[in-house]
């Protein structure tokens, strides 16, 4: 996920605000783009719809790997 960034002016200087959103992932959520995914392909779905929920559950696994991650650092941290 990228950072989000902003931009405010404070009188002559220009500072620079960053925040991450947060999004988290769970193993319901994984369930659910994989049946979709799954039951597109075995429908008639357009080959764009199925390659399209294919990435969106990449997406979510890709994102829950790196949550799992994070805490695992958090919680390991010294």
């Amino acid at each position: 996920m990228e950072v989000a960034c902003a931009a405010i002016s404070v009188g002559w200087q220009v500072v620079k605000m960053e925040w991450e959103p947060r999004i988290d992932v769970t193993s319901s959520d994984l369930f659910a783009a994989k049946n979709a995914w799954l039951a597109a392909q075995c429908s008639d779905a357009p080959p764009s719809r199925v390659a399209e929920l294919r990435r969106g559950y990449i997406a979510l696994l890709r994102t829950q790997t790196r949550q799992m991650g994070e805490e695992f650092n958090m919680e390991n941290k010294e």
